[in-house]
């Protein structure tokens, strides 16, 4: 089926996965995208990246319950092969490069606006019904509050029933924080707690800023220097309020590592005045550092430090807040493409 290259959808929403143990939340991600889709008008793609698919299991677009019509949401998956992914360091160790991933589907997305998040998240109907009015602003970097919940939220049938176990079944709320660049008081304090689910942009915003940085190390801390990447090139942050809400389907991850250690996040809740708190908390990080199964397995990655100072000399002009060259996001690679679901408004 052809795509009519005459007209592109409002919105592009990109996700990435592959068919490993995250495919029940994957599930529940894309069902709900394409139901909401629908129920609100949404002129939309998905875009799902399927990275390093797992040998001797068939790709996503073969096991996936595709719904045989959509009038609103057209599905396109991309994949990238393991010969792609065995190009970067402790490729057999870390099976997965995000923002790489990320950036795969942002340079080949058609929408107006384009949206980035992760495959275990379900958005509230306030939420889609905002997107869905066409209302965004090119020149805004939208952002939201994270609502984690049980992880039971997958297993349920329906969209309705999930959303309504979301709203009684909250874990925690990823609110904004503040910056955490103690002492430095020409940050701005963007919202960049759990930033990686939900970050929104123009589609000449995405293409200005070449995508999120691609680094040689694992991404730690990526999404908070696209935030600041995207401010400095003149995108306003507004953060969307509630009831608008994403709810993150609650998982075991062996990889992440906290922004702080338990002791430093005491001393942040804990310890007045706040002035006094930011500098316990960056005493506590400095000399007792939290150490994550990537330390342990001796795989490189973003430190909280390293990302510190990238923030402050793009502020401070000592380095450029484009950090990838013209071909982020593979460019220079052909990958294989299907579109398994056609939206009827654009046939």
């Amino acid at each position: 089926m052809i795509i009519n290259k005459n007209e592109n959808p409002y919105l592009s929403i990109i996700v990435y996965s592959r068919n490993d143990n995250y495919y029940t939340r994957l599930k529940a991600c894309i069902n709900g995208i394409l139901v909401q889709a629908e129920r609100h008008h949404l002129r939309s793609e998905l875009i799902l990246v399927e990275w390093n698919p797992l040998s001797g299991r068939p790709l996503i677009k073969d096991v996936f319950p595709w719904p045989k019509r959509s009038n609103f949401c057209s599905v396109r998956i991309i994949v990238v092969p393991a010969s792609i992914h065995l190009r970067y360091d402790h490729s057999d160790k870390y099976p997965m490069h995000h923002f790489v991933a990320r950036n795969v589907g942002i340079r080949r997305a058609r929408g107006k606006f384009i949206l980035s998040i992760t495959n275990d998240i379900l958005f509230s109907d306030e939420l889609m019904e905002y997107l869905a009015s066409e209302e965004l602003d090119k020149d805004v970097m939208y952002r939201i509050d994270r609502y984690d919940v049980k992880r039971d939220a997958a297993l349920l049938h329906s969209l309705d029933q999930q959303l309504a176990y979301c709203q009684k079944n909250i874990l925690v709320v990823n609110r904004r924080l503040e910056s955490g660049f103690w002492g430095s008081t020409n940050v701005p304090y963007l919202h960049t707690n759990a930033s990686g689910d939900f970050l929104l942009l123009s589609k000449d915003r995405w293409h200005l800023l070449h995508g999120f940085p691609e680094t040689d190390v694992v991404g730690m801390h990526i999404d908070g220097a696209l935030c600041y990447m995207a401010y400095l090139a003149g995108a306003k942050e507004e953060i969307l309020l509630d009831p608008m809400r994403i709810y993150h389907i609650d998982h075991d991850s062996i990889w992440k590592r906290p922004e702080h250690n338990w002791l430093g996040t005491f001393c942040l809740r804990a310890v007045r005045p706040k002035c006094v708190a930011r500098g316990l908390a960056s005493l506590v990080c400095k000399f007792f550092p939290t150490r994550s199964r990537l330390d342990v397995m001796g795989i490189p990655h973003l430190s909280y430090a390293q990302y510190r100072s990238i923030v402050l000399d793009m502020i401070s002009g000592k380095r450029s807040i484009i950090y990838n060259d013209d071909s982020w996001g593979l460019g220079q690679d052909n990958l294989d493409e299907y579109l398994v679901v056609s939206a009827e408004w654009e046939k």
